[in-house]
C-alpha cells in the first residue's frame, strides 16, 4: 500500500572545513560545488530518520607567488543526520526521499579554513508498507516438554505477507 503524504523538513549544516596539510594555503576561493547524498533512511513510528553526507568541492587560487600550480581543488565530505515528522510513518516501511540544497554560503575564514552554511530541503515523497512482517513466536503448553535433559522446543510461525495473508517464500526479511 503506497501513501503519498508530503512531509518536509529543512536541515541546516553549519561547519568549518580545514585544508589537508598537503594542500597549499588559500588566497582566493574561485568556485565551490556541493552535492548531498543519502546513506541511510530508517522509518520508525511517525518519523523518518535520514543520514548522509554532502560532497563539497572547493576550487581555489593558492597563496604565494612561488607556487607552480596556481589553482587547486580540495574535496570534503560533510556528514548530516536529521528526521522528518510524518504522521503516516510506521516501523518497517520503506521511504523515498528527495533531498536538495536550497541555499549555500561559503566564506574563507583564514588561509586554511572555510566556513560553510547549507540549507537542505528534505521531503518524503513516497512511503510504502514493507512486504513481510515476522509474527512473534507463541509457545503453547503442549509444545513444552517436562524432561529437564531435553531442550525446550518452541515452534516458530511462518513469515506472512500482509497483503495476501499467506506464508511468503522469503527466507529472511529486513523488517
Amino acid at each position: 500500500m503506497k501513501r503519498h503524504y508530503r512531509a518536509k523538513t529543512q536541515i541546516t549544516v553549519n561547519n568549518c572545513i580545514i585544508l589537508d596539510d598537503n594542500k597549499p594555503d588559500i588566497e582566493k576561493i574561485i568556485r565551490v560545488t556541493s552535492c548531498p547524498s543519502l546513506a541511510k533512511v530508517i522509518v520508525i513510528d511517525r518519523k523518518v530518520i535520514i543520514a548522509g553526507q554532502i560532497d563539497v568541492k572547493v576550487e581555489y587560487a593558492a597563496y604565494g607567488p612561488c607556487n607552480t600550480q596556481p589553482v587547486h581543488l580540495a574535496v570534503f565530505k560533510v556528514p548530516f543526520a536529521h528526521f522528518i515528522k510524518h504522521c503516516g510513518a510506521r516501523c518497517g516501511q520503506d521511504a523515498k526521499i528527495s533531498l536538495e540544497i536550497e541555499f549555500q554560503r561559503f566564506q574563507q575564514a583564514n588561509r586554511r579554513t572555510i566556513t560553510i552554511f547549507l540549507l537542505l530541503r528534505a521531503c518524503v515523497f513516497e512511503l510504502e508498507t514493507a512486504k513481510c512482517r515476522i509474527k512473534a513466536a507463541v509457545c503453547e503448553a503442549e509444545h513444552i516438554t517436562e524432561d529437564c535433559n531435553e531442550p525446550l522446543h518452541c515452534p516458530q510461525p511462518p513469515l506472512y505477507d500482509e497483503s495476501h495473508h499467506q506464508p511468503c517464500s522469503c527466507v529472511s526479511c529486513d523488517c
